[in-house]
């Protein structure tokens, strides 16, 4: 059984000197001196004269367990990471002050999460005739953060932190499916003004009050049609990693995933390019799903439309990407030559390995199948992780 406690200071989210007023420096677009663009300095935001670093203070709780001969291994630990003097949403201020609320060290946060890993290593056993070894490992892990404290108003307002609030906790709306005709329009409640056609997405109207609509004022207590869904960041993340060794050949697997994670996202990867005659191909994944039409009306999407984005502006569960997956992080063979053509060689020893990053997906629960890095951190710019094959020799002499 083990513990610890630890303190530290921490710049928070404002960079390295948050308290000191820093001039932008850049070039004007629009003013030429001299026959070159003019070098311009802008003013520095307000900087509070009571804002300091924050206070993270972290306490740990661990377990370590060896048993069957060390053979089976078990590491705990629990953890609380609490933030003080944390820069949380500025409090507002009357707009007589003219500019930008400045920082300050308003708020308490806490963060708590496990870690758990499992490992067996069992002593080699003959398998025809030859030792045969193996190892593996199981990991996971999973955190989750909330406001303690803010000197705020209070008010619940969205756009400030509310104690008890917890981050990256997704609310989206309901879909009640794709309208599929006339009578659809007529008794569904339609999201947004303007003209809906059939084929476009309905969404339900949870609090019956007539409307679709996010609440009333912003608030965390007034949620209107809104529903928990998820978090926006990774949870339940866990790892699998596997050591094999028999008859001169060694074998490393080196699993990882993620085991709850959902987003929305409006970008082409998962709605394609918005069609009109300007805008083909789609992409092929959409092409595959399919676009709802008079004539393809079991078609996963609704219609696709370039003259607005009603069927996608507003977040909701029927598409929203499930990003869980397993992913083979890590494949490795490798292989020791036999010793009697290592010494003709006049070498010590000799082994040849080849390897291999980032293989594919054992499974992934998206609808859209592009790399879940790739949509949910660059919101579909940028290119997914790489696949990686290398082929090495060791010679020792």
């Amino acid at each position: 059984i083990r513990s610890s406690w630890s303190t530290s200071g921490d710049s928070g989210s404002g960079g390295y000197y948050p308290f000191y007023p820093t001039m932008n420096i850049g070039v004007s677009n629009n003013v030429i001196l001299e026959g070159v663009l003019a070098r311009v300095a802008n003013m520095p935001g307000l900087v509070s004269n009571k804002l300091t670093w924050a206070k993270p203070t972290t306490i740990d709780i661990g377990l370590d367990v060896n048993s069957f001969n060390n053979r089976f291994e078990i590491s705990y630990d629990w953890y609380q990471r609490t933030v003080k003097d944390q820069f949380g949403p500025a409090i507002a201020l009357p707009q007589t002050l003219g500019t930008n609320v400045p920082q300050s060290n308003n708020a308490i946060s806490e963060t708590r999460g496990w870690e758990l890993s499992l490992k067996w290593k069992d002593e080699p056993f003959n398998f025809r005739n030859k030792p045969f070894y193996y190892a593996i490992q199981f990991r996971m892990s999973d955190y989750i953060g909330y406001v303690v404290k803010y000197e705020g108003d209070n008010t619940g307002y969205r756009g400030q932190w509310t104690p008890g609030q917890i981050f990256g906790q997704n609310y989206y709306y309901v879909s009640n499916g794709i309208m599929q005709n006339v009578n659809d329009l007529y008794t569904n409640i339609l999201q947004q003004d303007g003209w809906y056609y059939p084929g476009d997405l309905a969404l339900r109207d949870i609090n019956g009050d007539g409307v679709i609509n996010g609440g009333i004022n912003n608030t965390w207590y007034s949620m209107g049609d809104l529903v928990k869904n998820g978090y926006s960041y990774p949870r339940w993340k866990y790892g699998i990693s596997t050591n094999i060794k028999w008859s001169n050949f060694d074998i490393s697997i080196l699993l990882d995933g993620v085991g709850q994670w959902k987003d929305y996202s409006t970008n082409q990867y998962v709605w394609g390019i918005k069609g009109n005659q300007w805008f083909a191909p789609f992409f092929k994944e959409n092409v595959e799903l399919g676009y709802w039409s008079p004539n393809n009306t079991e078609a996963f999407y609704p219609r696709n439309t370039a003259a607005n984005e009603k069927n996608n502006v507003l977040a909701n569960d029927q598409y929203t990407l499930d990003l869980s997956h397993l992913r083979i992080r890590n494949l490795t063979i490798g292989y020791t030559v036999n010793s009697t053509l290592v010494n003709r060689l006049k070498m010590n020893n000799l082994y040849v390995y080849i390897s291999a990053e980032n293989l594919g997906f054992i499974y992934y629960n998206s609808f859209i199948k592009y790399d879940p890095e790739l949509i949910s951190s660059s919101k579909g710019q940028g290119y997914p992780p790489q696949q990686y094959f290398a082929f090495g020799v060791n010679v020792e002499l």
